[in-house]
């Protein structure tokens, strides 16, 4: 699971709609693979990081990627089975950020997918990032 991935992503966006479904993990130490797509170039750029995620933080849901700003709207989120999928709407200055994605996990690994269009001034530039986790021990 890739917290940190989706936090990178709500540094452009910037609130919440609160809705209840999100998705189970397993708390420990997790080690995320992401690559993202560079927009101007169409380079790939992969990082991998480890987060120590806490039981109480043992949930993925993307209400919490952009919390603290009323603007933003959760379109879509629906779990079903082990995956959930989600849509964000954020304005941003002279335009708007929509956000759409994909994470699924067992408990002890996942991966996921998101894709970013922002459109300012009437230019839409697209981002895309993909993840791949795995719970590696305890924190």
């Amino acid at each position: 699971m890739n917290k940190v991935a989706i936090i990178t992503l709500a540094t452009a966006l910037t609130s919440t709609v609160g809705m209840a479904q999100s998705l189970s993990i397993k708390p420990g130490l997790w080690e995320t693979t992401e690559t993202s797509i560079n927009p101007m170039s169409g380079e790939p750029k992969t990082s991998t990081q480890q987060e120590c995620i806490t039981p109480d933080k043992a949930t993925f849901d993307p209400s919490e990627m952009v919390e603290g700003n009323s603007e933003c709207q959760i379109t879509d989120k629906d779990l079903n089975g082990n995956t959930l999928t989600f849509t964000l709407v954020c304005p941003v200055e002279n335009g708007k950020a929509k956000a759409t994605g994909t994470m699924t996990s067992d408990g002890d690994q996942g991966k996921g997918d998101m894709v970013m269009e922002m459109t300012i001034n009437g230019q839409t530039m697209t981002f895309q990032m993909n993840w791949e986790a795995k719970r590696i021990g305890d924190c």
